[in-house]
């Protein structure tokens, strides 16, 4: 029996898989579309994502660090604060089938499918995580926003800063479903019921669908929320122009005025 650790990180908005491909010196095992699987040993791996995830599957720290030193000029918005996730990966042949557990996942062969559907579970969630965090902060800041519209009144917040939280906002739902194909059956299921199986439990050891539905719901409720601001912001600008327009008739009329006393 062998025990790997394995480790997915959030490091960027995006990694070009092109520009990383061409920094290493070896091709890849297989390469799709949002993803590329290299092997660092006999049974050592890293997978690149598009989405910014790299996952090392029984990689030793020195080639982690030297992995990602080649392929870092590849990352597209490099993120400040690095969101990394651990699962252990045990090896048994004797085992009667594959078996997904808490804090591991015990397989009776790692193979590429197996890395890919394993590393993937681990990619999506970090990701997932990453994007919670990151709507969190928004959702906070939103909130003082609503604190002074009810202490004081006022709306401090500018349309810029809405139209960007607007785009944020679908910013992500976009990478979801287009980049983490979180709502995707892989193909490589459809052929092989173990494969299917193995890929079924680990999304449901990691919650994968109730944290999808909990983060949608908070994305729905940033657009709820930035489009009722930017009505509040766009009737009280229609307001001031009805106002600027009402005093300039008023002002209008007491030149008229004055100019026919003055005739008189």
């Amino acid at each position: 029996m062998e025990s790997l650790k394995i480790k997915a990180t959030y490091l960027a908005k995006g990694i070009d898989l092109d520009k990383a491909v061409a920094k290493m010196s070896e091709p890849p095992i297989f390469r799709q579309p949002n993803r590329v699987l290299y092997k660092l040993g006999e049974t050592q791996y890293a997978l690149l994502y598009s989405f910014g995830v790299i996952v090392y599957l029984g990689a030793t720290p020195e080639q982690e660090a030297e992995f990602k030193k080649t392929v870092h000029s590849a990352f597209n918005e490099p993120e400040r604060k690095i969101w990394s996730d651990e699962y252990e990966v045990e090896v048994d042949s004797a085992l009667p089938q594959d078996a997904v557990e808490f804090e591991r996942v015990r397989v009776r062969e790692l193979t590429p499918d197996r890395v890919d559907i394993i590393c993937r579970i681990m990619a999506q969630s970090v990701a997932i995580t990453q994007f919670d965090i990151q709507v969190d902060g928004i959702i906070k800041r939103f909130g003082s926003v609503y604190e002074g519209l009810g202490r004081s009144g006022r709306l401090r917040v500018s349309p810029r800063d809405l139209l960007r939280t607007i785009g944020t906002n679908d910013e992500i739902l976009r990478s979801i479903i287009a980049e983490l194909a979180l709502l995707n059956v892989p193909q490589i299921t459809w052929t092989d019921p173990s494969i299917e199986r193995l890929w079924a439990d680990l999304r449901g050891n990691f919650e994968m669908q109730d944290r999808f539905e909990r983060l949608q719901f908070k994305l729905d409720y940033l657009r709820s929320s930035t489009e009722q601001l930017f009505d509040i912001l766009q009737t009280r600008r229609s307001m001031r122009l009805e106002l600027f327009l009402g005093l300039l008739f008023i002002i209008e009329v007491v030149v008229v005025i004055i100019e026919f006393l003055r005739g008189v």
